[in-house]
């Protein structure tokens, strides 16, 4: 066990990097909120399955630190299972080692798509506890009265999760102790406690009564994403009573068989005297004997019963790994936290391995601004007019990935919108908080910027940025030697249409109208053109390279102008600029190539894209990127 704990907390510490879960990418609706004080813990008393809910919320904040996120889920899986073990154990269920790793596999794979159901995880497990103090129990007397006593305290804490722990005790007190009268009597009074408590005390829905906490709460199955790998979840909490089910069954059997024999003894009838004694001494004796044949050959294959069941439990885990695992969903997750923290050299090595994704692709394009290189690589990756500004119909509530990128462009308008929008959707995440701080000290609204500010604070791991910018706002409230600030106050337009609905290009022509130096706002300007197959409007703009000190014509903006001279035939104004011969020598053997294969289009793209996928020669002439040399 020790072994595996180890693998397991490696595993998840450099493969699945919890870290990814915390930041959730907008795309975890489930994930909690958690504040520290009073005010926060209050609440979770006051209805069944509170507590629990508070555990799982403090937990799940550990995932922010990139070793004890590991440590958390690891203890949590192992504990899970050495619990499971004992009650395997109490139960007289063959095999106990290997079913104690289940659960740990089943929660693995759960992680493995970066969907959270540790809510869900974390009542299963605290349910297996209360299952193994009601079996510790049972031995003592007036046994059942423990049932009657922990069951309030069961569903109090867990909710819907009673249902398992009523179950168990059902089939326990059915199959291993032949009590049917019990065991119907416990079901009953099950139903009627959490109705009683769930549905006329507290006023829960009937439904939400029976299943909160339960892989088949509505909570869970009315959303696709939080539906993810519930399946798992579901494998988990069934393990238990199908375990206790089929061996109880079979122990039930086993107890049967040998007494039925002896009945039939008992009737045929011996006769008493010495024959009948020596008959009863040479039974003995053949038992003895076969007992000792099965010990010896127990002690022989011991050794091999381990090494199968190993074995076997490794290849579950492998199988159930490299069928749960996705790569690309972990690029997804990745891209969007190195972003959030401007680690664009490790975006850019993430949108090499997944050029296509446009997701990705959105965020590599930001990237390659912060690095300078907008103009010269926009091509390498699968770009579409859409993406820079995820301006299609069907990315409208991407707002999470929106809110960052109108914060870098200045326009802080478009990324209070985003971020109010991403609030409802994905709840009061700490980074959410922040930027929106940050947008109300631009806009001069302390006010509103204290009230975030103080929920921050609030945060177990992500407060400190809070308290010093809580401290800068007491000193100086107008925040003059704050640099972010005062960046986001000179390039927000003044001029505003509100709505979700706008104009992309609009927006970033606002940007430009209000503060022409917005070196962002213009590149991205000049790359939806160059997307949009507008070298004429390159062409117009080629003087602000000049406002902007760029010491050459980009090479993409080269190509452009380029294309135009060649489609329209006429010359283009380079406010001084000059070509670069390599430019021109690009364009020519371009030209030439294509008039070559002229009119079979197919063949000079496949000759082309070896060397021009990455340009807008190509992109122009075929409508498609993310070739590189």
């Amino acid at each position: 066990m020790v072994l595996f704990a180890v693998a397991y907390g490696f595993y998840l510490w450099r493969v699945v990097d919890p870290r990814l879960l915390y930041h959730g990418a907008g795309e975890l609706s489930n994930f909690p909120v958690f504040y520290k004080g009073w005010s926060f813990f209050r609440p979770f008393f006051l209805y069944p399955g509170g507590l629990v809910e508070y555990a799982a919320a403090f937990l799940a904040q550990c995932l922010y630190h990139p070793w004890l996120g590991p440590l958390i889920l690891t203890v949590h899986a192992v504990g899970t299972g050495l619990v499971l073990r004992s009650i395997c154990a109490r139960l007289h269920v063959p095999g106990k080692d290997f079913w104690a790793f289940l659960p740990a596999i089943g929660f693995l794979v759960t992680y493995h798509r970066y969907t959270y159901h540790f809510g869900t995880s974390l009542a299963f497990s605290v349910v297996l506890v209360f299952l193994w103090l009601y079996l510790l129990v049972l031995k003592t007397r007036r046994r059942e009265v423990w049932f009657w006593v922990m069951s309030p305290l069961v569903y109090w804490t867990v909710a819907g999760g009673y249902v398992l722990f009523a179950l168990v005790c059902v089939l326990e007190a059915v199959l291993y102790r032949s009590r049917w009268r019990l065991g119907l009597l416990y079901g009953c009074f099950a139903v009627l406690l959490v109705y009683t408590i769930g549905v006329v005390l507290v006023g829960d829905r009937a439904l939400d009564a029976y299943t909160d906490h339960l892989p088949i709460s509505w909570k869970i199955l009315a959303y696709p994403e939080r539906r993810s790998m519930i399946e798992a979840i579901w494998a988990v909490y069934l393990l238990l009573p199908i375990l206790t089910l089929v061996f109880g069954m079979g122990q039930r059997i086993t107890r049967l068989a040998p007494a039925g024999r002896v009945q039939e003894i008992e009737m045929q009838g011996s006769r008493p005297g010495r024959a009948s004694h020596t008959r009863r001494a040479g039974a003995r004796k053949r038992t003895a004997s076969v007992a000792s044949r099965g010990i010896r050959a127990l002690a022989t294959g011991g050794l091999t019963a381990v090494v199968a069941q190993w074995a076997l439990l490794i290849g579950v885990a492998v199988v159930s790994v490299i069928l749960s695992f996705q790569a690309e969903r972990k690029a997804v997750f990745e891209v969007d936290y190195c972003a959030c923290r401007r680690e664009w050299d490790r975006v850019l090595s993430i949108a090499d391995e997944y050029p296509r994704h446009p997701f990705i692709v959105h965020t590599a394009t930001r990237a390659l601004y912060h690095c300078r290189r907008l103009e010269t690589d926009l091509f390498r990756y699968a770009q579409h007019p859409s993406l820079p500004m995820l301006g299609s119909r069907e990315f409208i509530y991407e707002h999470w990935r929106r809110f960052d990128l109108y914060l870098d462009l200045g326009h802080v308008n478009h990324a209070e919108c985003a971020l109010v929008e991403a609030l409802e959707s994905v709840g009061e995440r700490p980074l959410i908080l922040q930027r929106l701080a940050l947008v109300n000290m631009a806009q001069g609204d302390l006010a509103t910027a204290r009230v975030y500010l103080g929920a921050l604070s609030r945060t177990l791991f992500e407060g400190g940025w809070a308290r010093r910018y809580l401290e800068q706002l007491a000193a100086d409230p107008n925040l003059s030697g704050d640099e972010e600030v005062q960046r986001l106050r000179a390039l927000t337009p003044t001029k505003d249409t509100a709505g979700i609905h706008f104009s992309f290009p609009a927006t970033l022509a606002s940007l430009l109208e209000h503060n022409p130096a917005n070196r962002m706002a213009f590149e991205y300007a000049m790359a939806v053109d160059l997307l949009l197959k507008r070298p004429g409007f390159v062409v117009e703009n080629i003087g602000r390279l000049r406002d902007l000190d760029y010491p050459r014509i980009p090479p993409l903006y080269e190509q452009a102008i380029l294309t135009y001279m060649l489609a329209e035939r006429k010359d283009a104004d380079l406010h001084g600029y000059r070509f670069t011969k390599v430019s021109v020598d690009q364009a020519n053997r371009f030209v030439t190539t294509i008039n070559r294969y002229a009119p079979d289009m197919e063949l000079a793209r496949r000759e082309l894209a070896g060397d021009y996928g990455d340009t807008y020669l190509y992109y122009h002439a075929f409508g498609e990127s993310g070739g590189q040399r």
